[in-house]
């Protein structure tokens, strides 16, 4: 009967670890799905900018919508928006496939 009721205590316990570390696993995935979107918008934004910057219409920058006469083919070429290759983000998406 002691031993049972140690068992029983023993169970309970085991139960309260499982549902804190769930706690802990759902927050920890809900943090890296933060991170992700994060991550994304940066991109997003960096390859924008370098784009931009590629084209001459940095922002801030007089006459900024200005493009290079002599880069117009080459941009043309590149279409609206073709985001480079970022090493940390191949990175990024090499480990969160692992």
């Amino acid at each position: 009967s002691d031993k049972l009721a140690r068992a029983g205590a023993d169970a309970a316990e085991a139960e309260a670890r499982v549902r804190t570390m769930q706690q802990a696993v759902d927050g920890l995935a809900q943090r890296a799905r933060d991170v992700e979107a994060v991550v994304a918008r940066t991109v997003t934004a960096a390859a924008a900018r370098r784009a931009a910057s590629e084209l001459g219409d940095e922002p801030g920058r007089p006459g900024a919508s200005a493009v290079d006469p002599d880069d117009k083919e080459r941009a043309s070429d590149r279409g609206p928006f073709q985001p480079t290759f970022d090493p940390l983000e191949a990175r990024f998406r090499e480990l969160e496939g692992k």
